[in-house]
């Protein structure tokens, strides 16, 4: 009688073990779950950013070209004023 009750305490202990040891082991997985979701989520918003950055620098170097155009379209134009005026000075001149 005795026999059998050590050996039913040491099951339920060995039961008891393992249901801990699942326990652990649901827990370590979502632990890694919730790890690897915001894993996913920081490369995500990086990803983002890095998008954004490149938007923004395209943006930045759209600007810088229009400016420059803007600037030789300028120069051009005082060419051109300064061709115009001196022809009218030649024929003023004839």
């Amino acid at each position: 009688m005795m026999m059998m009750m050590v050996m039913m305490m040491m099951m339920m202990m060995m039961m008891m073990m393992m249901m801990m040891m699942m326990m652990m082991m649901m827990m370590m997985m979502m632990m890694m779950m919730m790890m690897m979701m915001m894993m996913m989520m920081m490369m995500m918003m990086m990803m983002m950013m890095m998008m954004m950055m490149v938007v923004g620098m395209m943006m930045m170097m759209m600007m810088m070209m229009m400016m420059m155009m803007d600037d030789d379209d300028d120069d051009d134009d005082d060419n051109y004023d300064f061709h115009h005026y001196h022809h009218n000075e030649t024929l003023a001149l004839m």
